[in-house]
Parts: structure tokens; C-alpha cells; sequence
């Protein structure tokens, strides 16, 4: 009844759940990849490495971004 609930205050109306898991299902690889290369930019990417560093020479090749 929760479900049912919140599908009916958040989206004003309520979807048949095997619809829901019918669209899931139809999400492929190839959608999943499309959306990554969308919100993972090389450019926006941030990265910190806290700790002792002994050999930052093998870090930083290991950092290089194509």
C-alpha cells in the first residue's frame, strides 16, 4: 500500500508493477553504457589519494586518462 501510495502523491498515477519490471528488463548494456559516457566525463572527475606514497611515478601512469 506504501508503494501504491507514493506512485499516487509523487507521479499522480500508479503503474502496473509488472510494467515497471518489464522496462527494467528492457534496459540493455548498450543503454547502460550510453548513459555512464554521459555522466562520467574526464573532465569533470575528481580524485584524491590520502596516504603514504612510496613509488608516485606507478601512480601517476596509472592515472593516465586516454
Amino acid at each position: 500500500m506504501m508503494w501504491i501510495g507514493e506512485h499516487l502523491l509523487g507521479y499522480g498515477e500508479i503503474h502496473d508493477p509488472q510494467e515497471i519490471i518489464s522496462q527494467v528488463e528492457a534496459v540493455t548494456p548498450e543503454d547502460l553504457s550510453r548513459v555512464a559516457r554521459d555522466l562520467f566525463r574526464a573532465r569533470d572527475l575528481n580524485l584524491a589519494i590520502i596516504g603514504p606514497i612510496e613509488d608516485r611515478k606507478s601512480i601517476e601512469a596509472l592515472l593516465k586518462l586516454p
